[in-house]
């Protein structure tokens, strides 16, 4: 036959003997441990990539729009440059001089 194994219940006293005696006055904590230090700077460390990189997805994500905007109006302009150009040399050259209005060479 198999023996069954005995729960553990929170106030057993096994599992009270395996427990750190919490009596006494509370024991300070050395500021300059170097365990301490790290664990602090390696938080600091993930909470500002952290916002970094909440900060940047938030930023490309409202500009990408207006970055295609912006490219769609600067080939608007350019398109309405080159109209403008053709029509300021069709002023400045006409195609063909008006007829009987030729020169004569002597």
């Amino acid at each position: 036959m198999q023996e069954e194994t005995p729960m553990i219940e929170p106030g057993d006293e096994k599992l009270s003997s395996q427990m750190r005696d919490p009596s006494g006055p509370p024991q300070a904590v050395d500021a300059n441990d170097p365990v301490l230090r790290l664990i602090g700077s390696a938080g600091i460390v993930v909470v500002v990539v952290g916002g970094m990189m909440l900060a940047l997805s938030a930023t490309t994500s409202h500009t990408s729009g207006a970055q295609r905007s912006t490219k769609l109006q600067w080939e608007q302009r350019q398109v309405e440059l080159k109209q403008a150009q053709a029509a300021q040399v069709d002023l400045v050259r006409p195609s063909a001089p008006p007829a009987g209005e030729g020169h004569a060479h002597d």
